[in-house]
């Protein structure tokens, strides 16, 4: 059974409540089929991602104080080039969850924000 690499919430259908995972949370089998591939270690592996993993490729690195914008998420100011994202909003629960599946952890973790301080539907946060 695989493990959970990050933390992540699962929303669990319609009635039920999100399941959240913590690192190192085994994650059933049913999940693992639904979630991004980054957020899982296979019982083989331990630890941290490989440096050469395209996950974490393009990270930060967290000791680099000299580059803050990378650090807090880039610079603000260009907003006007920067392309529309994908508002929960503006779109079904199934749009959604069609969405999240397809999304990476980052914005994953964004859109789901996004809704748990929004709409909160049931369908789409669980709670």
């Amino acid at each position: 059974m695989p493990r959970a690499r990050l933390a992540f919430h699962f929303p669990r259908g319609l009635a039920a409540r999100a399941q959240a995972f913590r690192p190192g949370d085994e994650v059933p089998d049913d999940v693992a089929l639904f979630v991004h591939p980054s957020l899982l270690v296979d019982d083989g592996e331990d630890g941290p991602p490989d440096a050469d993993d395209d996950t974490v490729a393009d990270a930060p690195d967290p000791d680099d104080l000299t580059d803050l914008d990378n650090l807090v998420g880039g610079d603000d100011d260009d907003d006007d080039d920067a392309p529309d994202q994908f508002d929960p909003n503006d779109h079904g629960i199934k749009g959604v969850l069609d969405h999240l599946e397809a999304s990476s952890e980052d914005e994953y973790a964004r859109v789901f924000a996004l809704e748990q301080n929004g709409q909160r539907r049931k369908g789409i946060i669980g709670a």
